[in-house]
């Protein structure tokens, strides 16, 4: 529901809300992830049964770049599916999570961020690579705060060179050089 609390009409609303959305997600207690194109499933039967719940594996929600803070962030998520069923809570969920989204069991465990820092910048970005977004610089913007930086967004520039500020952003920050070896992959 973040986006209906952002004035998209002011670039300098807008801007700040992106830069800030990483630490919302982060200090709330709770996140709520309703995947309503997920047909009902029982998580435990699709386990016994071997089937790995397939619906839930395929939900659109794991391929969205701005869902990818909403699951990180966040102490918990909750997750619902198609008539308000949960399903449950990403750390009961994180095995799973793990194999759809290869994003280190530890980071979906662990009650504190302090630890994605370990992560290395390479390894951050693989975990954004299948993940698409609306307009191309979404993409990039909704990254931003997977690196605690802070960019103006500059809707219009098009992707790649959204990408290409937020690396020199990431450079100038971090004396992590992997970023070097990680290019620059139009969106899906």
């Amino acid at each position: 529901i973040d986006t209906c609390c952002i004035d998209q009409k002011s670039s300098s609303e807008l801007s700040e809300s992106i830069n800030s959305m990483f630490s919302w997600y982060r200090d709330a207690e709770l996140c709520i992830a309703y995947l309503y194109a997920t047909e009902c499933l029982d998580l435990d039967q699709a386990r016994q049964r071997d089937m790995r719940s397939r619906p839930f594996r395929l939900s659109g929600w794991f391929r969205r770049g701005w869902t990818l803070q909403e699951l990180i962030a966040p102490r918990d998520v909750l997750f619902y599916q198609a008539q308000w069923k949960i399903l449950g809570l990403r750390s009961t969920l994180a095995s799973l999570l793990t194999e759809i989204t290869h994003i280190p069991l530890s980071i979906l465990t662990g009650c504190d961020l302090g630890h994605l820092s370990s992560y290395s910048i390479a390894t951050r970005f693989s975990w954004a690579v299948s993940r698409s977004a609306a307009r191309p610089e979404d993409r990039v913007y909704s990254l931003i705060g997977l690196f605690g930086v802070n960019i103006p967004t500059l809707y219009g520039e098009g992707e790649s060179a959204a990408f290409y500020r937020l690396r020199i952003m990431i450079f100038q920050t971090f004396l992590d050089h992997t970023i070097l070896s990680w290019h620059y992959q139009r969106g899906n």
